[in-house]
């Protein structure tokens, strides 16, 4: 089953983001810098206008929702980064997953933090994603 978001037994939820579809984590497109401040969540994809609506997760970004084509939407297992949260933070971190993202030139899109950092997040969105689970 598909989940989400999924409790671990020490209190973190591990934020889903393996496919470009509604309550999964992703980059919307090629000018935002893969790093955790600009981290969305997919609220919805349109199949017959090739758009998918995203909400940011961080509580620190002033955009709230964006938009963006289908082929610009970045999944998060693609830069090699899971992405983990509780009591009202986030974090990005690389895991064992071969990096796939790629520019339209074909370089490599590498992830820009090196290490793990704390991002307040929007609860709405987290929740938004929770309602989305069902």
């Amino acid at each position: 089953m598909d989940e989400v978001l999924s409790k671990t037994e020490i209190g973190l939820f591990m934020l889903v983001g393996s496919e470009i579809k509604a309550g999964h984590c992703a980059i919307i497109n090629q000018f935002d810098r893969p790093e955790s401040n600009l981290v969305v969540v997919i609220q919805a994809v349109d199949s017959h206008t090739g758009m998918v609506q995203a909400k940011y997760l961080s509580s620190n970004f002033t955009m709230l929702s964006c938009y963006g084509p289908l082929s610009n939407v970045t999944p998060l297992d693609r830069f090699g980064v899971s992405a983990v949260a509780s009591q009202g933070i986030y974090s990005c971190f690389k895991n064992d997953l071969e990096v796939t993202a790629m520019y339209p030139d074909s370089s490599q899109r590498k992830w820009q933090e090196r290490s793990p950092v704390g991002v307040r997040l929007r609860p709405d969105v987290l929740t938004t994603a929770l309602a989305l689970e069902i």
